[in-house]
């Protein structure tokens, strides 16, 4: 397959062709987003595309320029994020197949079915998930994940549930996630990152949720990878929830993550102190139970047969992209 040429774009300016002032707000506000998990994120980025398309004038002569545009700045908004470089990817393989002339009507089709999937798949998952949570009564998450509220909700219909969290230093996104459960009338205990050796112990059972999925790692909160080792020795079972589109199209490598702001970590600086403050840790499949996912449930060393894995197009090559939250102005 043959990509269209797409020109090199200054990300942090969003300047892009045929993009108005409401999609770049739109496309700023999901860079700046600390707290909501891959999934929300990638929902609210859809429904920003699809109003946008709604908006061009009819016969928009410069739609294949515009969304390879808009594709790489989605990508650049989030790029550790693996649903966006899959809406993107398969906005720019439908601009690139459709007949010509079609491109508009292939373009939407292709956004309409992404999000009918991701609509859609939270009852698959929970499916997939189901069997393994009988008896389970004390759950342990981690971290924010739109998945793993959404199989909460579904879980406590069936039995009493307990949801054991932290509070996800350093932007506190687990006490977004506890305040939710609240009030879904699900009961919850919060306590600091640093308790979470004993709350795992308390627990039943360890549900995660994934930003970026490989054949090989799961990218999360970090603090992850010391969660699924505790459940390891607690003798817990650790699974990953997530939908089909956290899996790292080939031939796209995750960008290493640039330290975020400091004061986060330290309000005030301190002389001979460097901050160190990362979101985001690769963590070894092979550590975890399982994935469940809207494809089914999945053995660590099963992940690499997901047909999800697709093919990348070229104008994601990771040249040039350069993220919204590393740019400088």
């Amino acid at each position: 397959m043959t990509a269209a040429p797409c020109r090199h774009i200054a990300v942090v300016s969003l300047d892009l062709v045929g993009v108005d002032e409401r999609l770049r707000r739109s496309i700023e506000r999901i860079a700046v987003d600390k707290q909501r998990g891959a999934a929300a994120l990638v929902r609210e980025a859809a429904v920003a595309v699809a109003e946008w398309l709604q908006r061009l004038p009819p016969g928009y002569s410069a739609l294949k320029e515009a969304i390879c545009d808009v594709s790489r700045q989605l990508v650049a908004a989030q790029p550790t994020m693996a649903p966006f470089v899959q809406l993107a990817n398969q906005l720019l393989w439908a601009a690139e197949l459709a007949p010509p002339g079609n491109e508009l009507h292939a373009i939407r089709e292709a956004l309409e079915a992404f999000s009918r999937r991701m609509e859609s798949q939270l009852d698959r998952i929970f499916e997939a998930i189901a069997d393994r949570l009988s008896g389970c009564h004390r759950v342990f998450t981690y971290s924010y994940s739109s998945v793993v509220l959404a199989v909460m909700a579904r879980l406590a219909h069936r039995t009493a549930v307990e949801v054991l969290c932290t509070e996800g230093r350093p932007v506190r996104e687990g006490v977004l996630l506890a305040s939710e459960l609240a009030r879904l009338g699900i009961p919850v205990r919060l306590g600091v990152d640093a308790a979470a050796w004993q709350l795992v112990a308390e627990s039943d059972v360890v549900l995660i949720g994934a930003d970026a999925v490989t054949p090989t790692h799961l990218y999360n909160k970090q603090g992850t990878t010391l969660l699924v080792l505790a459940a390891r020795h607690l003798n817990r079972p650790a699974y990953c929830l997530c939908g089909t589109e956290k899996l790292v199209p080939k031939g796209y490598s995750l960008p290493p993550e640039a330290s975020k702001d400091p004061r986060e970590v330290l309000e005030h600086s301190i002389p001979g102190v460097q901050v160190v403050n990362f979101y985001f840790e690769a963590t070894p499949l092979e550590l975890v139970s399982g994935l469940a996912t809207d494809q089914g449930f999945f053995r660590p060393e099963e992940v690499s047969r997901l047909a999800a894995f697709s093919e990348l197009h070229p104008a994601l090559a990771q040249s040039g992209l350069v993220s919204l939250d590393d740019a400088s102005v």
